[in-house]
């Protein structure tokens, strides 16, 4: 960590021949007290031997510590995977690497910035990127468990921090019922941090649409997103903006190969990461694309599916298409392109994380005794430790 440019105290070791889960509970939360006591912002945690459903208890109840209770960023990281699997001596740079890169984001610096946005017009500083994303219960869980919608947006020009709201609505309904209660919430925080200014342009990056609901969903949700421009923008001092809405699609078994050596990714034979396809294959009668956004690692790589719904801001397919691709360089736990736009993956990274807090109804009853984690449970109020509110924590 020290190559990392990380500084941190000193490590707490704690370690027991037998321990129950009340034992660990307890320890962990006198040691999360005291972090909190010494004004410590954020903890590297190791985690040691455990088997997968005392793996499962521990994170979730660290997340859970450090989100909800305690207000401490965490970042947890399995030990063995330190060093390298060949050479135990040797220290695994790639993933010590990983792990700095969540300390800055958490910490609120910048891993990466998109350089030349203002090249990208009719972008400019006053964009504001929206993702959106939705998870339903699983077969498991219990009746009562309803379905979370998280909503991530950018918070100024650099699209580095991407802040995130949180609602739950009637279980397996894919509209946004409280939209407009998110929309606010994240146009209120750009605010805060741009001098009072609201933004000019809303790009939002919807996830998790099927196709025959593209119609319902959009029109509903760009209405609450209407009514959220209404309750914050002043017309007199400045007009609401414009909207792009584009739905991101990954369940499909759309598969692309390279017709010419010139255009192949030699190691693995995909496609070369970048590759578009916008015609033959892609519908006459709505605007969408195929991206492969990322370099395959092992098999076929699978590219992504962007449907237009609508678009005030760019008028142009090349555009879209371009600064799309631009974004998926930008995930703040990679140095390479990701398969998906990153605003609606930080979505589902949201989502995910809250999963956590309503343990009590998104496991089956029993599964993983998660009786004595503290916060969340099954009526979470939405809302992380004010320490954390306005960070990606979730990342």
């Amino acid at each position: 960590m020290d190559q990392q440019h990380v500084h941190y105290y000193r490590p707490t070791d704690w370690h027991q021949a037998a321990w129950s889960r009340k034992d660990m509970s307890d320890e962990l939360t006198t040691i999360f007290g005291t972090m909190k006591s010494h004004d410590i912002r954020i903890a590297l945690v190791m985690l040691e031997g455990s088997d997968k459903k005392d793996a499962k208890w521990i994170y979730s109840f660290i997340k859970n510590l450090g989100d909800i209770q305690k207000g401490v960023q965490t970042v947890c990281v399995k030990g063995n995977k330190l060093v390298d699997k060949r050479n135990p001596e040797r220290p695994n740079h790639g993933l010590i690497g990983n792990v700095a890169m969540k300390f800055n984001i958490k910490m609120g610096g910048i891993n990466q910035r998109m350089i030349g946005l203002d090249d990208l017009s009719p972008l400019d500083s006053e964009t504001m990127v929206v993702g959106v994303d939705v998870t339903h219960p699983s077969p498991g869980s219990s009746e009562q468990a309803k379905s979370i919608v998280a909503v991530v947006a950018s918070e100024n020009q650099d699209l580095a921090q991407w802040p995130a709201s949180f609602q739950e609505q009637k279980s397996r309904q894919e509209i946004l019922a409280n939209f407009l209660v998110m929309m606010k919430e994240r146009l209120q925080h750009w605010k805060s941090k741009n001098q009072e200014s609201l933004p000019t342009k809303v790009i939002v990056y919807r996830d998790g649409v099927s196709e025959g609901q593209y119609k319902a969903v959009v029109e509903y949700e760009i209405e609450q997103m209407n009514e959220a421009f209404k309750a914050i923008y002043d017309p007199a001092n400045k007009p609401r903006p414009k909207v792009t809405f584009i739905v991101v699609g990954k369940r499909h078994n759309t598969r692309f190969f390279p017709a010419t050596k010139s255009t192949m990714d030699e190691p693995t034979g995909n496609c070369r990461a970048g590759t578009v396809v916008d015609r033959s294959i892609t519908s006459p009668y709505i605007h969408d694309f195929f991206l492969q956004a990322h370099q395959g690692l092992k098999g076929t790589a699978k590219p992504a599916h962007y449907v237009v719904c609508r678009d005030d801001i760019f008028n142009s397919a090349d555009l879209i298409q371009t600064f799309t691709h631009n974004m998926c360089y930008m995930y703040n736990r990679a140095t390479k392109a990701i398969s998906v736009c990153p605003p609606a993956y930080y979505a589902h990274l949201a989502c995910e994380r809250a999963r956590l807090f309503m343990f009590n109804t998104y496991i089956e009853p029993g599964e993983l005794g998660f009786d004595t984690l503290p916060g969340g449970g099954s009526t979470w109020n939405h809302e992380v430790n004010e320490r954390l509110r306005g960070t990606t924590f979730y990342i």
